[in-house]
Formats: structure tokens, C-alpha cells, sequence
């Protein structure tokens, strides 16, 4: 930031950078598209920090690390044979300024976890607080629609591309349930706690109804998290909440449902519809990407970030546009070497996290358990935000980014 720059400015200039970050962040509920958020990522956020902020003269380890992993897989998707003559030179400018844009995340998220907690945990409030609107109107447009049936049909998230898929919607809603979960915990006015509880409620049953089993994995991690770091009194509520909302999905509308159609019988149990898709295909969709790798080579080096890794009709009986997975994607892109970087990254971000667990913060801890856990079956390119899913930032690099600012902030404070 210049020297020269009056302190008032600089203030004004900061918080209206902090704002279009938080409005980028609960922006996954309520972008339309993913150009109209990216549009405002880098009017907001991306052009004021190249005009007047610039990246941080003295990174934390976190920036290094997340830029090394970054910088690798870039470099491996270069080399001879990885990268697609068909791109010619246009893409390198292309894909250089993806990973600009992608650092320039990953610091506003460390700048905004480096703000007092008070700031952080108003952010958090904010994204819940858009979650929640959003859910609520996606039940009702949703299930309004001729062609659905409650609670039959898989819920998605109507306002992003007028129909969200259900496993990214129920990805989001889960998220800002344990978020909404874990503010109630550290939340001390009561009328603000039945606030919280309220939409924790919400996101969580919108995020049943997507039926998608691995939020439903992700928010177990994260509360058991939860449970092991903040085992006292005001955890009752949330538990009571999650027991209520997970009673109500599983015993009472399924006999509603019954009571008003007579073809809802084979719905009538909605754990057992998530036993019967079994890995809806998944095991077999990882089998197809590891068999295009060719070792030791690709092993190694991996086979570049441009590399084919969509499945369909014969080898898949569904059309898969991404691997489903990030850790499986870094390994067939940027091999083991891209795997080993990513695990130093996760490492470093979670070192502050833990940090701030046992300072009695967990927020950050919870939330990144939540990502990493969500990802392992779903998910795909961990260097750009920009991605097919598109929700990667905001569920996994977000809070190991937040947390090493959060973490940063309190051991320089005096």
C-alpha cells in the first residue's frame, strides 16, 4: 500500500476490499452464473489489490507453500506433452492470469482471517444468513415446479443457474449449517442464539433434501470436530436441532408424503434411498482416470492440468465433466509430485488452525475439516477458482487461508 496514501483512505480503501470479498463469498448462493461472480471478484477485489495493495511483502508460510503448490502444478502442466497444441500461446497468458487471480484469493482470505474476531465472525454470519434465504427459497420455487416431488426429488439451489446441482447445493447448505451450528456455540445473547439455531435448521434440512451423501460425510467430520473441541452446555441446542431436523426428514414427511400420493411408497425411507445409489458410480469413474495414466511417468509428473478427465457413455453410464474428486484430480494432473505439494499445503494450513482450536477458536479447524472431508468424492482443479464445481475456495481454501490469518493476528497481537 503507499506510504503517501492518508490513513482515512487507506481505511475506506480496506473495507470496501473486505466487503467485496464477503459479498464473493456468500456470492456462491446468489451469482447467477459463474461470470457474473468472477466479474465482481475482480472488479472488487482483484483490480483494487493490483492498483494500490499488492501482494504481501513478507508472506506467511501459508502463501509460500500455497504459491509453490500452485506454481508446480502450472510448471507440470507445461512441460513437453502435457500441454495442448491446440492452445497455442494464448493460453499460457490465459492460465497465468488464473493463478494470479488464485493467489490474490488466497491472501484476501488470509487478510480477512488476519481482522478481529468480531469482523470474521460477522462474515461468517453473512454467508449463513445469504445460505439461508437462499435455501428457503429454493424449497418453495423447487418443489412448487410441476416436474417435482417433495421430498422425492433431490432439492438444488434455484437462483445459481436457475438449478444448481443438488450435490454442490448440498455441499453449500451444509457448510453454512455447521457454520450457523458453530456460532450458536460461541454465541452469549440468547435472542441471537434461537437466531442462529433457526438457521441451522433450515440449511441443514434444505441440505438433506439435496440427498447428497457427501455433506452429509463433510458435516459429520465437522461435527465431531465441533463436539471434541467445544464439548459444554451451549452445544445442547445445535445437537438438539440436528436431531429434531434428521427426525423430521427420515420419520415425518415421509409419512406425510404418504398420506397425500400413493406413489410415494418406494421414498419411504430416505436412508435407505442414499444406501441404494450405493457410489452412484464414482469407483468406477476414479477407475477410468487412473487407467489413462501411464506410469512411472505420469505417476511422477502426472499428466497436466489440461488433460482429458471427463468419463461418459460406454466407459460411464452417466456423463462425469470432472474426476469427483480433488485429491484424485492433483494426483492425475500433477502426479505424486503435485500430491506431496498439496499435503505441505493442508499441513501448513492446518497447523494455525489447531492453533486457534485450542485457544478456544475452532471456527477455522471445523470448517476446513468440513472441506477436506467433502472433497474426497467430489471436487476438481484446487488451483483456480474458476473450476467445473466452482465451490473449492469457498469450502476448502477459504478457512486453511482464514485460519492462518486468524492465527497470524493473535500471535503478533500484544
Amino acid at each position: 500500500m503507499p506510504a503517501d496514501t492518508p490513513p482515512h483512505l487507506n481505511r475506506v480503501r480496506v473495507r470496501r476490499w473486505h466487503f467485496g470479498m464477503v459479498v464473493f463469498l456468500a456470492g456462491y448462493h446468489v451469482f447467477q452464473n459463474i461470470w457474473l461472480h468472477l466479474l465482481w471478484f475482480a472488479a472488487t477485489v482483484a483490480l483494487p489489490y493490483f492498483t494500490w495493495r499488492g501482494f504481501p511483502k513478507q508472506p506467511s508460510k501459508f502463501h509460500i507453500t500455497a504459491t509453490v503448490f500452485c506454481g508446480l502444478m502450472l510448471l507440470l502442466s507445461y512441460r513437453p506433452g502435457a500441454w495442448p497444441s491446440s492452445f497455442g500461446w494464448l493460453g499460457v497468458p490465459l492460465a497465468l492470469g488464473d493463478t494470479l487471480l488464485f493467489l490474490v484469493f488466497i491472501d484476501a482470505a488470509y487478510q480477512l482471517g488476519h481482522r478481529r474476531e468480531h469482523f470474521r465472525e460477522r462474515t461468517l454470519f453473512i454467508i449463513v444468513l445469504v445460505a439461508a434465504v437462499t435455501a428457503v427459497i429454493s424449497l418453495i420455487v423447487f418443489y412448487a415446479l410441476p416436474t417435482t416431488q417433495f421430498p422425492a426429488s433431490r432439492l438444488k439451489n434455484v437462483i445459481v443457474h436457475f438449478g444448481l446441482a443438488p450435490v454442490l447445493t448440498g455441499l453449500l447448505f451444509a457448510s453454512a449449517g455447521l457454520t450457523a451450528a458453530l456460532l450458536a456455540c460461541r454465541e452469549t445473547v440468547t435472542k441471537r442464539r434461537c437466531q442462529l439455531l433457526v438457521l441451522e435448521a433450515i440449511l441443514l434440512f434444505s441440505a438433506l433434501c439435496t440427498q447428497t451423501r457427501g455433506a452429509i460425510l463433510a458435516f459429520i467430520v465437522g461435527l465431531v470436530i465441533l463436539i471434541i473441541c467445544q464439548f459444554h452446555r451451549k452445544l445442547l441446542g445445535p445437537l438438539a436441532v440436528i436431531v429434531i431436523v434428521c427426525a423430521i426428514y427420515q420419520w415425518a414427511l415421509p409419512s406425510l408424503s404418504r398420506a397425500v400420493s400413493t406413489q410415494a411408497q418406494e421414498e419411504a425411507n430416505p436412508a435407505k434411498s442414499l444406501i441404494v445409489r450405493k457410489d452412484a458410480g464414482r469407483l468406477n469413474l476414479y477407475e477410468i482416470i487412473l487407467d489413462r495414466m501411464a506410469p512411472p511417468v505420469d505417476y511422477v509428473l502426472g499428466r497436466g492440468r489440461w488433460a482429458p478427465d471427463t468419463a461418459g457413455p460406454p466407459e460411464q453410464s452417466w456423463h462425469a465433466h470432472h474426476p469427483h474428486s480433488v485429491y484424485l484430480a492433483t494426483f492425475y494432473r500433477g502426479g505424486g509430485l503435485g500430491l506431496m505439494a498439496l499435503g505441505t499445503v493442508m499441513f501448513i494450513g492446518l497447523v494455525p488452525c489447531w492453533r486457534e482450536a485450542r485457544a478456544g477458536r475452532p471456527v477455522w479447524l471445523i470448517l476446513a475439516g468440513f472441506g477436506m472431508a467433502a472433497f474426497l468424492v467430489d471436487g476438481d482443479d484446487l488451483t483456480t477458482i474458476a473450476s467445473m464445481p466452482r465451490v473449492e475456495p469457498l469450502l476448502f481454501w477459504f478457512p486453511l487461508a482464514a485460519g492462518a490469518g486468524a492465527s497470524a493476528r493473535e500471535r503478533t497481537s500484544p
